[in-house]
């Protein structure tokens, strides 16, 4: 069904009544925000990338700038997860192969949680079974951190990166949020200070 709606495609009438969009200039737009050419020609992945911004990544920026101008300055920290799993679902049911997505950073939704509780993939090669030992220990050690004092940041580790929290600089002249950061791949996370692809596609949905 999934792969089959889309195929269809995003300017199929139903699906972009349900987003809201109906003039043909936010049609047009949307269209341009989810190109399959932006997804190596992968219908799933342009419309999985979609919906998960319709329903998560963009209100959770949002809400995060929102919130840092509503008192919560220095408070707010955000992150996006980006490393593939073999035990992800969408790789262990196929649908990678079937839908022709073939980027290492693809994720289901919830695709962290094994990292979180430190349930590392023994499905994984070797060579990505150390970084996502690596990379589960470094978001296990950033959540409990944060658990207990609402810092995410590693202190008494000189090579991690320092995650910044959202700023309310990041609110000024946009057409969508744009709140900074940190991205967690095989590498380890890593701070993005704008990204401006991902606030025209909220920006168009």
């Amino acid at each position: 069904f999934y792969i089959d709606m889309a195929e269809r495609g995003i300017t199929d009438r139903p699906f972009f009544d349900y987003f809201n969009i109906t003039t043909p200039e936010e049609t047009q737009a949307a269209i341009d925000a989810y190109s399959w050419d932006k997804f190596n020609g992968s219908s799933v992945a342009a419309m999985g990338q979609m919906i998960g911004d319709l329903f998560f990544n963009c209100p959770s920026r949002d809400i995060a700038v929102s919130a840092a101008t509503s008192g919560f300055d220095g408070k707010i920290f955000v992150y996006h997860f980006g490393q593939l799993s073999k035990c992800d679902p969408a790789y262990r049911n196929g649908l990678m192969n079937v839908a022709n997505i073939t980027y290492t950073n693809f994720t289901g939704h919830a695709g962290e949680l094994l990292f979180v509780f430190g349930h590392v993939c023994e499905e994984d090669s070797n060579s990505s079974l150390d970084g996502n030992k690596k990379l589960s220990s470094e978001i296990m050690s950033r959540w409990a951190n944060f658990a207990r004092s609402g810092n995410p940041n590693l202190s008494n580790e000189e090579e991690a990166v320092e995650w910044l929290p959202v700023s309310v600089s990041d609110t000024s002249g946009m057409a969508a949020a744009d709140p900074q950061y940190m991205y967690f791949t095989g590498e380890g996370g890593v701070m993005v200070e704008s990204d401006t692809e991902k606030m025209e596609q909220c920006a168009a949905i």
